[in-house]
């Protein structure tokens, strides 16, 4: 275990930060990296196009859907981060994981991406607790 847990009585909160991206932001992103093909595959939903494309890739992230006010969003994961209160640890993106973004998707065809917001959230109840032997990699999210 990461020697700095040896003092902690409870292992810290986990939160995943990355990109909060509109269903018209998904669908550009699968128009730009799948044909049409691989989406009609799944029954014409993006999210699960891009889903499978990303286990078929061994890709690093995810996208994970979430509500906000009455409206379905996605959240394309750039990293966990852990919150040793409970409360959001506020992690924000860096300027090289955007210029990864652009460089694999573009910025959409009508300039989707353009208005991208980061978000922080908890650990989605849906995924088992992750295995926190990666803490190191959770902090050097942050400084990414």
């Amino acid at each position: 275990m990461f020697p700095y847990w040896n003092h902690l009585s409870e292992l810290p909160t986990p939160f995943i930060f990355g990109f909060a991206l509109t269903q018209i932001q998904v669908d550009a992103m699968a128009r730009h990296i799948l044909s049409a093909e691989e989406i009609a595959a799944v029954g014409g939903s993006t999210y699960r196009a891009i889903g499978r494309k990303m286990e078929e890739v061994g890709a690093t992230t995810a996208l994970v859907p979430f509500w906000e006010n009455k409206v379905k969003y996605y959240c394309y994961v750039a990293g966990v981060v852990p919150s040793f209160n409970g409360k959001n640890p506020k992690a924000t993106i860096a300027k090289p994981l955007i210029k990864h973004f652009f460089d694999t998707y573009g910025r959409g065809p009508n300039g989707e991406f353009e208005k991208m917001r980061s978000i922080c959230m908890p650990w989605p109840e849906m995924y088992a607790f992750p295995d926190w032997g990666f803490i190191p990699r959770c902090f050097q999210a942050t400084r990414i």
